[in-house]
């Protein structure tokens, strides 16, 4: 295998990414705040702006992987370690990967906790939905062998309007 040192690519590309993911990082928290608020209006166009930065970071980790690929190394962590090795000012290349790594740490748990908040957010509103339609609201939605609801044992009447 000979090993060449990538031109300017990883330079660029690594600062960029870690950027990327620091804007994600802010994005997230900001969404689990808004989802602690029940704010849905301020929801959509914050999904809007974290669907354009997944798409930035996607594209800026395919610029690196393809980096390490012309310099003669894999895909590997100690690849990304060995490629910043060779690289002729490494310290600031590998700080910036170092911190690109921890921002996708704490992206990849913010999200997992938005999405249990969600998650659970969810199963709540269908039990209350469950009892507003004269169930219990412990009931959860049966489905029949076709796929369709089924009527729910304990079904009772709330009124007429």
């Amino acid at each position: 295998m000979t090993v060449t040192a990538p031109g300017s690519l990883l330079p660029r590309v690594l600062p960029q990414l870690q950027a990327r993911l620091g804007e994600l990082r802010d994005l997230l928290r900001e969404e689990q705040s808004i989802i602690g608020q029940r704010d849905m209006e301020a929801l959509q166009p914050l999904l809007e702006r974290k669907t354009q930065l997944l798409h930035q970071v996607e594209k800026l980790d395919e610029q690196r992987r393809k980096a390490l690929r012309e310099a003669g190394f894999e895909d590997g962590s100690q690849d990304m370690e060995n490629c910043l090795a060779i690289q002729p000012d490494p310290e600031p290349l590998t700080a910036a990967w170092a911190a690109a790594l921890s921002l996708l740490r704490e992206c990849q748990a913010l999200n997992e906790s938005n999405g249990s908040v969600i998650h659970q957010s969810m199963a709540l509103n269908e039990r209350l939905l469950n009892a507003l339609r004269g169930g219990s609201a412990d009931e959860s939605a049966a489905y029949g062998p076709e796929g369709t609801r089924t009527a729910t044992h304990g079904v009772r009447n709330l009124g007429k309007a």
